[in-house]
């Protein structure tokens, strides 16, 4: 089960904006207990825990995806004696104006995706926080569709051992059958502890070419890295977007 929460922030205008992902991930680890932060930080292994700051029709939203479900539980728990956020970095504290929780069965994803009968040929993505891939030590500051799905790929198999999505194969097939035919973007960078990583927002417009069951996988794809983020640091705030309807 993947656990959303959206959690409303009192930010001050000079937080508004996405670089503050990574403060926010430092104030969720001094409330996490030692033992949930020491999981989080294996180095060998998938984060469960994706975040990033959106800002939306004037409010700032938090939003945690918990990829495990215990851990979801034990964030929400926290939440219900919270009113508040200390920010370390910036030495302030802001209000917290409540929060949703919202579940979704990975099993019944599958199932809605796989239960697509009129192929969707063109699936547009707004891209929220910034983006990034990284390849021998270089940043890629352009959507490449190979490094795109193949994020997907490995952060579902990471979590659910039943189904196993990546295959070298199946990845050739994707980026010969899906193209990017339209995109608005511009070059940024993301602020991270000191650094600032060459990244990019905007949107993209996907074709889907080939038979209905790939076009269907393609769907859980999107449906499924909608919720995980794409590409590098998705748990300090990068790599958010959504699917345009």
């Amino acid at each position: 089960m993947i656990v959303k929460i959206s959690v409303r922030l009192k930010l001050p205008m000079n937080l508004k904006n996405n670089n503050i992902g990574s403060v926010l991930h430092g104030a969720l680890m001094e409330w996490l207990p030692t033992s949930v932060v020491e999981r989080l930080h294996q180095p060998a292994s998938y984060s469960p825990l994706k975040q990033r700051l959106l800002l939306e029709n004037g409010e700032s939203i938090w939003e945690i995806v918990c990829l495990s479900q215990d851990l979801g539980e034990c964030i929400v728990k926290i939440l219900t004696s919270k009113n508040n956020l200390f920010l370390k970095r910036h030495n302030i504290t802001v209000d917290i104006e409540g929060f949703t929780v919202e579940h979704y069965n990975v099993s019944e994803m599958m199932h809605e995706s796989f239960s697509i009968q009129k192929p969707i040929r063109y699936q547009k993505i707004k891209i929220c926080s910034p983006m990034s891939f990284k390849s021998n030590g270089q940043y890629d500051i352009f959507p490449d569709i190979k490094r795109f799905f193949r994020s997907i790929m490995l952060t579902f198999d990471s979590f659910y051992d039943e189904y196993q999505l990546y295959d070298r194969d199946t990845l050739e097939y994707l980026t010969e059958q899906v193209t990017i035919v339209n995109y608005q973007l511009k070059s940024t960078k993301y602020h991270l502890e000191g650094t600032r990583i060459p990244s990019f927002v905007g949107h993209i417009t996907f074709r889907v070419s080939g038979p209905l069951p790939f076009n269907q996988l393609v769907h859980f794809l999107l449906s499924f890295g909608e919720l995980s983020g794409v590409g590098i640091k998705t748990s300090l705030g990068m790599g958010k977007y959504r699917i345009i309807k």
